[in-house]
């Protein structure tokens, strides 16, 4: 080897980098020509460490002795390790250079950056292997749910693994490898686990075994360690309203046979018409922190007494003191007199108000209108006019061309109600999306929202998932203002504000303007606190189930808090909305053309017609629908289900 040709050789230190030149050259350092090129340094742990490098000019061939090489014109270059150093020899003449390239457990830069393919090598200079050194770690997590009622953990063990290069031969292809030297085991004991779990501060409802699980586990699978003590709710004051349960029974003694009879119950004086039962307090829990939890306060009420009623036993139950109907409005008690008209109610009676009940024995006729404060009945038949009970209302013949209401202040709350269920539904699921949405790893590359905001997020969301939300906005703006004007002491204006909010932020481009997520978070927050205590306020008012009864209807409106029952002929192009079942169980019992909308059950003789006349029933979940008879095209919807009858027969449907 010509002593024109130097070599390149590293080692942790100079001193290891000569020890190599020696042993490769096969020359003693005295017949060497070094040049220390760096002299490295030594990292902590071994981090940051930087191998030490010399050039090396070998003597010539006379100079060597019999084991220096001969020299050759044209060889390739090769590399190898020699006690964890690099050397390489350079090829010579038109030789190819020697590649390197990293093997298991090794890394190698090249001027400080990472090679991880075959790359030529001509010199050791600036080159640097490290092999690795995987720290050991025993790790213990602890979570603690929201509601800090459980605690979970999660255990992960890593051996310690250290390697170092292992040495090769010399070659034109090196690929430098990494062997293990030392390997150290790490664990836990339950007494550690426990002391962790202290030190989060969790200290009660602790399962031991479940413990001794999560240690026994690896690859950091979580496992429930603790339960909290959830507090006993404490139970509201409730009022036992006996005169409804009355009515109740007279509803359940059906018959197809209505006409003439009147559903109204009276009481006598000195009949006990509600009593109260009080409050009772509630047991506090704990939670995993060893937190007291207070169970709250339960709510009492006071049973209140109106016109022919009276309040004994400490305001603990209400009496009738005249002769009339019972009635109630929250917990007012209210006993209505009766209003009778022997005649038909036309232009020369004029249009009727009245607070109680009113009966009338004769026919309702066109432009005529009864608004009643209880129950409206009617012998005769009902044309072309307009009932509004805040009871029941009972036709004895035929409705034609009508609009009948039954249950006044029910009917506003039930729509208001259901409208706020249906926007929090959708506000939540809305909210759901969004953030599984935010998680998904193709949004951080997306340039809209990165330039624009999350509203990017929202808007697409709202397109292609939530259509109807805006709709859903409206439509309950429209229901707190019906509310509104039923003069319930019910403050609705609060709700009524932030949901024309809620629709000017999530309607056309505005969603658009929204940066962050937690921005509508806020906004639906509030909307939420302030729709659940409304809800609760106007769901009192809505426990009214008043009910329509008529023999046969076409081209009416029938709209009731609670039950409609067709007992004749059935209805012919009519839209029904019921607070609870729909029953039209006459002779022959057809509903054909129109649309129910019912909140209980549905169940008809017969649905539509041959000539597939546009007919839809709609009940909600748990629900059903049953016709002994369906044509096709009629459109039946059960909670979720939707079908539309292709074969003429029995139909029947129940909501998921």
């Amino acid at each position: 080897m010509a002593a024109s040709n130097p070599l390149i050789f590293t080692g942790k230190s100079v001193e290891e980098a000569i020890t190599l030149a020696e042993k490769a050259l096969g020359v003693s350092r005295e017949l060497l020509e070094i040049e220390v090129l760096d002299p490295g340094r030594q990292g902590v742990f071994g981090l940051g460490s930087q191998p030490a490098s010399i050039r090396v000019t070998p003597p010539a061939p006379q100079d060597a002795g019999a084991g220096a090489a001969e020299s050759i014109e044209s060889s390739d270059g090769q590399a190898g390790i020699v006690d964890g150093g690099l050397i390489v020899i350079p090829p010579a003449g038109s030789g190819r250079p020697a590649t390197i390239a990293p093997g298991p457990h090794v890394h190698i830069w090249y001027q400080g950056e990472e090679i991880v393919t075959p790359t030529p090598i001509t010199s050791a200079e600036g080159w640097a292997l490290a092999a690795d050194e995987t720290p050991g770690r025993a790790e213990v997590n602890v979570t603690v749910s929201p509601d800090k009622f459980r605690a979970f953990v999660s255990v992960t063990f890593q051996d310690r693994e250290v390697y170092k290069i292992k040495d090769t031969g010399f070659t034109s292809n090196l690929v430098v490898e990494g062997m293990l030297v030392e390997r150290q085991s790490f664990a836990v004991t339950f007494e550690q686990v426990m002391d962790i779990l202290r030190e989060h501060g969790v200290v009660h409802g602790i399962d031991q075994e479940a413990v001794k699980m999560a240690i026994s586990l690896d690859h950091g699978r979580e496992i429930q360690v603790a339960q909290g003590t959830l507090p006993e709710p404490p139970v509201d004051a409730q009022v036992i309203y006996h005169f409804e349960k009355k009515l109740e029974e007279m509803a359940s003694q059906e018959r197809t046979d209505y006409l003439g009879q009147h559903l109204v119950l009276s009481v006598e004086p000195g009949e006990v018409l509600a009593t109260k039962i009080p409050p009772r307090e509630g047991k506090p829990g704990t939670n995993v922190l060893g937190q007291v939890i207070n169970p709250g306060t339960p709510r009492d009420m006071v049973l209140r007494a109106g016109k022919g009623v009276e309040l004994r036993d400490e305001g603990y139950t209400a009496v009738a003191t005249a002769t009339g109907r019972p009635t109630r409005e929250g917990n007012l008690v209210t006993v209505l007199p009766l209003y009778t008209l022997t005649g038909q109610v036309d232009a020369h009676t004029g249009k009727i108000d009245f607070r109680g009940d009113v009966m009338i024995q004769g026919d309702v006729l066109d432009g005529m209108s009864i608004k009643a404060g209880g129950h409206i009945q009617v012998s005769g038949f009902v044309a072309n006019a307009e009932l509004t009970a805040g009871g029941n209302i009972f036709v004895g013949h035929n409705v034609l061309g009508s609009i009948l209401k039954a249950g006044g202040t029910a009917i506003a709350a039930q729509g208001l109600v259901n409208a706020i269920s249906v926007v929090s539904r959708d506000l939540e699921g809305l909210l759901r999306t969004l953030y599984l949405a935010r998680q998904s790893p193709g949004l951080k590359e997306n340039v809209q929202v990165e330039i624009r905001g999350e509203g990017v997020l929202v808007k697409a969301i709202m397109e292609s998932r939530y259509p109807n939300l805006g709709k859903a906005l409206h439509e309950l703006g429209g229901a707190l203002k019906q509310f509104q004007r039923e003069e319930v002491e019910v403050e609705v204006e609060k709700l009524y504000q932030l949901t024309g909010r809620l629709y000017r932020q999530l309607d056309g481009l505005n969603p658009l303007q929204i940066k962050r997520l937690e921005d509508l978070q806020e906004m639906v927050e509030g909307w939420n606190q302030e729709a659940q205590g409304l809800s609760g306020q106007v769901a009192i008012h809505s426990e009214t189930a008043s009910s329509i009864t008529v023999v046969y209807a076409q081209n009416s409106t029938l709209q009731a808090s609670g039950k409609v029952t067709i007992s004749g002929k059935g209805a012919y192009n009519c839209s029904i909305m019921a607070g609870g079942d729909v029953v039209i169980a006459g002779s022959p019992g057809v509903f054909r053309g129109g649309h129910i909308v019912a909140q209980g059950n549905v169940l008809a003789r017969e649905l539509g017609s041959p000539a597939e006349s546009a007919t839809t029933v709609q009940v909600p979940k748990g629900k059903y629908i049953r016709a002994d008879r369906a044509y096709p095209g009629v459109l039946l919807k059960a909670g979720a289900r939707l079908e539309r009858v292709n074969t003429e027969g029995y139909a029947e449907l129940h909501g998921e």
